[in-house]
């Protein structure tokens, strides 16, 4: 049952949902790609109740899914908001001829994507800043929010954004633990490193000269 739940459409899952009734509404949005892919955003509706939402939770962590919690429809849910992020800037950066599509690859591939499939954003520049992310907002907001404005994004950083987002990040690591959990998060590029480097295609691109693994990302300037 959780097999064919799983690999159900959406909206066959939808349908399934509203059969019985507006309070067990839970909309399922997967991931398409490999079956390693595994986020699935959950989004309520407004009267799904909670129980519902927590069972529907547990039925996704069931199946292997990993939910995370949308809290109200948007388009895009979660994962294609922060991927259109992404791709927006990475087409701006081929349309201004400040990089090509393969060197903007290799930057997610080498350095972007390795950092976030171990830590995601707000995690990564929680652990980067002596402080955590409350001193990196107020170190290098100034900076993103230039590089926004190039964009005609308006976006700030306020206070009060900084603090939710801090005080979120306090509730799962105080910063009486930050320094064992940057430990944890090195040891774990570290691994992911060996691995690369050990893999076929780490190999064939050390015999060919290309950089890889930790090379390849201190080549990359980056903030933050």
């Amino acid at each position: 049952e959780l097999h064919r739940v799983r690999r159900a459409p959406v909206e066959r899952k939808r349908h399934a949902c509203r059969r019985r009734g507006k309070g067990a509404v839970v909309d399922q949005n997967g991931v398409s790609g490999t079956a390693s892919t595994n986020p699935d955003d959950a989004t309520p509706s407004p009267a799904t109740s909670t129980d519902t939402l927590a069972r529907a939770e547990t039925l996704y962590r069931a199946a292997g899914l990993k939910p995370v919690v949308v809290r109200r429809e948007i388009e895009g849910f979660l994962f294609n908001r922060l991927q259109g992020a992404l791709l927006r800037e990475a087409y701006c950066l081929l349309r201004d001829g400040i990089a090509s599509v393969e060197d903007i690859d290799e930057v997610v591939r080498s350095g972007l994507g390795k950092r976030w499939s171990v830590v995601g954003p707000f995690e990564t520049v929680d652990l980067n800043t002596r402080g955590g992310i409350a001193a990196h907002a107020e170190r290098m907001g100034p900076a993103y929010e230039r590089m926004g404005a190039e964009r005609g994004q308006r976006d700030p950083w306020t206070r009060e954004l900084i603090a939710q987002a801090t005080d979120q990040r306090r509730a799962l690591l105080p910063l009486e633990q930050w320094a064992e959990r940057v430990a944890w998060r090195d040891e774990q590029l570290m691994h992911q490193l060996a691995s690369s480097n050990d893999s076929p295609r780490g190999t064939e691109r050390a015999r060919k000269g290309a950089p890889t693994g930790h090379q390849s990302h201190q080549r990359l300037p980056h903030l933050p």
